[in-house]
Parts: C-alpha cells; structure tokens; sequence
C-alpha cells in the first residue's frame, strides 16, 4: 500500500513535469514580466518581483516553483525600450528545471501617448535535472529510458519567447507565446528526448472606479494555451487607498483562489494567495509575491531663498 501511495503521485508529478513546463501563478497580474517580454520598461520605475509557488503541501516532493523578475526603461541608441530579466526555478518531482531569459522591448507611444505598446523578445537558457533518489523508492525496477535510471543525469537547452504588451492608465493588454523554437532537452546516458512545448498568454485587465475614490476594482483574465496545460484565470481584486487589496480568481474546472495584499510606506508590496482546487485531489496550494519598484522619475525640490530677488 505504501509503494502504490509513492507510485501514483510521483507517476502523476512524472507526467505534468514533461507536459506544463511553463509553470502557474496564480497571481499572474504581478507577474507579466515572466510570461511577456513585451512587458519590460512598461513602467517608469525599475520593478523588482518575487514569487514563491508551493503546490500539494503534504504530498512526498510536492512541486515548488521560485521566480525573480526585474525590469526597467532604457534609452537604447536613442530609442524608447525596455529590458528585463527573469530568473526562475521549478522543482516537479524528481525533476529540477532552473532558467534565466533576458528580454527586450522596443516601447511606441500610441494614441497621442495616452498608451504604450511594448513590441519584445526573449533569448534564454533552461537546465533539466533528474536526480532518481526519490524516483528509486518508489520503483523497485526502474524504467532506464526516463533520465535519471543511472543516476543524476541533466541536460540543456536554449529558448526563445515574444510578446507584445499596450497599457494606458486603466487598461492593459498582453499577447506572448514563450519556447517559440521548441527546441528539445537531450539527455545522452538514458537516450531520451523531451522537447519545450510552445505556449500562447493572452492576459487583459481594466481599473474600474467606485463613486466612493477610496476604492476601485481590477478585473483581469488570463488566457493560457499549449497542449494539456491550457487554462483560463477570470479575477478580481478590490484595492482600497491603492495600498490594500483582496479578491477571487477563478481558474475554469480547477480552483478558487483567495488574494490579499498589502502596499507599505516605502512602496514594499506583499502578496499572497491561496488556492482551494476544484478537482479529486484536493491539497493545499500557496503563493507568497514581494515586490518593489524604484521610480525613475525625481520630484522637483521646492528651494527657498532669503534674498527678494527672488521672491
């Protein structure tokens, strides 16, 4: 009973690691920088975010997903752009998938610049890492075409992502498709072969203002295509003061998400959320997002003078 127990969840964690490969947030709206190259330079600040992803707490090796992102406008031989970089780990199982991607985006004012759209693209490098320590526990013979079989076994790849990403003051909208070449991991001591399935981000959201200012509602979607890893994300946060906020997300046939968050006095923002899963396996899943952005943009110094000359 105990081997079966092992065998289903590291079976069922086998599988999803070769087939999602981009992995889930479920607060998306804080982290376009990761799935959208367009995005970078989209604000006049540099913006630094944090997201940590932990998945079926309490099942043996559950997956956990670290991201880091940070991006900012530049000046680039004199042309408006934005560059980014977004630093990642995923953890499935007994596989490890870290990543690092560099993006540009060349930003065009649209609309008399009441909006911007970032036009980008990302180059990166993916490691995969099969360490069959826990993989030996649960299979008392082991299958020597999955990596790993005679012991840790990696393997590299390259990667490349576009995107677009329009924003005005209360809207945004972003359009990306991320491993574009679907280049593949070759690992040589087992033989096996996994190639990077290309995915599709559509992501919408719009500030809607309460007669009351204190408060304004942000519905968001997120649109996710590519094989067995397609979702849909409908959300709500309600902010007040712009400093705190709550909501819901609906992930369509998987889960109910509750947010939180806070805005400190020195820009500092904290996140979490938590996802009740819609499905058979029911376990508990959390996000925890810090972020902080440091603005480009110097406030005039009010300087006063004694003197009448100039008063």
């Amino acid at each position: 009973m105990i081997r079966l127990l092992l065998i289903f969840p590291l079976t069922f964690i086998f599988g999803m690691a070769l087939a999602q490969q981009d992995p889930q947030f479920s607060q998306y709206m804080f982290n376009n920088m990761s799935i959208n190259p367009g995005y970078a330079g989209s604000k006049d600040a540099i913006c630094l975010t944090a997201l940590n992803r932990e998945q079926w707490v309490g099942f043996p090796n559950n997956p956990t997903t670290s991201i880091f992102t940070v991006n900012a406008p530049v000046k680039l031989f004199s042309l408006n752009s934005g560059i980014g970089l977004t630093a990642s780990t995923d953890n499935i199982g007994f596989q490890s998938t870290p990543s690092v991607d560099l993006s540009y985006a060349y930003i065009l004012n649209v609309k008399n610049g009441e909006g911007k759209l970032g036009i980008g693209f990302s180059v990166g490098f993916l490691s995969s890492t099969f360490d069959p320590k826990y993989y030996y526990r649960a299979f008392q013979t082991p299958d020597p075409n999955v990596p790993g079989y005679n012991g840790k076994e990696s393997a590299n790849t390259y990667d490349v992502g576009l995107g677009m990403y329009y924003h005005t003051d209360n809207l945004y909208l972003g359009a990306s498709t991320t491993h574009l070449t679907q280049s593949s991991f070759h690992y040589i001591n087992s033989g096996s072969s996994f190639p990077l399935t290309r995915n599709y981000f559509i992501t919408t959201g719009y500030n809607l203002g309460f007669q009351d200012p204190a408060f304004e509602a942000q519905p968001s979607v997120m649109v996710r295509l590519g094989g067995p890893s397609s979702s849909i994300d409908f959300s709500t946060l309600i902010w007040y003061n712009k400093r705190i906020w709550g909501g819901l997300s609906y992930r369509v046939n998987s889960a109910l998400v509750g947010l939180i968050g806070l805005e400190m006095t020195n820009g500092i923002r904290v996140g979490f959320s938590y996802d009740f899963s819609l499905n058979v396996l029911s376990a508990s899943t959390y996000e925890l997002m810090l972020s902080y952005n440091f603005s480009l943009v110097k406030e005039k110094t009010l300087h006063k003078y004694r003197s009448v000359r100039f008063l």
